[in-house]
């Protein structure tokens, strides 16, 4: 595992070496629409859409047809926004995976968190703020962990053991091994349940 994070991370910089920097690369003091889906198109995003959503700004967009979801919030008191929870979502069929299994990703991978929610799918997502400034540059690389994070958390979960009858011997094999549609599809997060991340991780920003 340790190995494919480090290709994960490695081919990120690989990837943000090819990002073409922009002009003075002068650092974000808060958040807004604008500078976010300018990051996102430089790192190669599209169907890029800005507003505002479920009570908040939000910029939603696609890389390589994977859809991603970038809340902005902690404004509240503020001139401006400072915090942005960027997130993906995975649709599992509804397969069951075991929280041990979630929480060894997170151990290993602390770049970004893994969550089940309450429909059964998963959450991966990333959260930063920008108070005293954040280089754009950096801003855009913290958007590569995550988007480079799914495919290695995505090979992490068909690890997950299951029972097979093989033969007529039960004996448990990885989830890759048992079936050659794992069910693990990427969809935009949903709504309600990232705005209940959203609460909970800007309350402990804002302290």
């Amino acid at each position: 595992m340790r190995k494919l994070i480090g290709a994960a991370l490695a081919a990120a910089a690989f990837v943000l070496a090819g990002v073409p920097a922009f002009a003075a690369d002068d650092p974000i003091e808060y958040f807004t629409g604008e500078n976010v889906a300018e990051a996102v198109k430089a790192i190669g995003g599209t169907d890029v859409e800005t507003g505002p959503y479920e009570g908040g700004t939000a910029v939603k967009f696609k890389r390589s047809g994977i859809p991603y979801l970038f809340m902005i919030t902690v404004c509240k008191d503020r001139p401006g926004c400072i915090g942005l929870v960027m997130a993906t979502g995975i649709n599992t069929e509804g397969k069951k995976y075991a929280l041990d299994l979630l929480n060894a990703f997170n151990r290993k991978s602390p770049p970004v968190t893994s969550i089940a929610v309450e429909d059964g799918n998963l959450l991966l997502w990333r959260a930063l703020l920008s108070d005293g400034g954040i280089p754009k540059a950096n801003l855009r690389a913290n958007m590569m962990m995550l988007i480079e994070a799914l495919p290695v958390f995505i090979e992490h979960l068909k690890q997950q053991l299951v029972a097979t009858n093989e033969g007529g011997t039960t004996r448990f094999v990885p989830l890759s091994a048992a079936t050659t549609s794992p069910g693990l599809r990427p969809i935009e997060p949903p709504p309600s349940q990232l705005q209940e991340l959203i609460k909970d991780w800007a309350a402990s920003a804002k302290r």
